[in-house]
């Protein structure tokens, strides 16, 4: 069995190696953990997702629009906890300003 390097481009394997392989040839790929992105609770990010917002993070860094990097504000663990507010209920508030 041979070993082949390379990087993932757009969801495709680009080896370091001038490789000779079989065309329609299957293959197993095994990535490391850095490859590999996790759920979130809206989907599943891709890497590509997932690369776009940490160079746009980094660039907000470096301008001075943001002080730190932003933290999960609802981890998992913790329990939701509605705020409660005074005066009447904002669905009747909408409904009584559209009339």
């Amino acid at each position: 069995m041979a070993i082949y390097s390379g990087v993932i481009r757009g969801n495709r394997v680009e080896l370091d190696d001038d490789a000779r392989l079989i065309d329609g040839a299957r293959v197993e790929v095994r990535a490391g953990p850095d490859a590999v992105e996790t759920a979130s609770a809206s989907g599943a990010i891709t890497a590509d997702t997932a690369a776009a917002e940490r160079a746009l993070t980094r660039d907000l860094l470096a301008a001075g629009l943001l002080d730190e990097l932003p933290s999960d504000e609802f981890a998992a663990d913790e329990p939701f906890e509605p705020v409660v507010a005074r005066g009447e209920p904002l669905s009747q508030q909408v409904i009584r300003e559209r009339r």
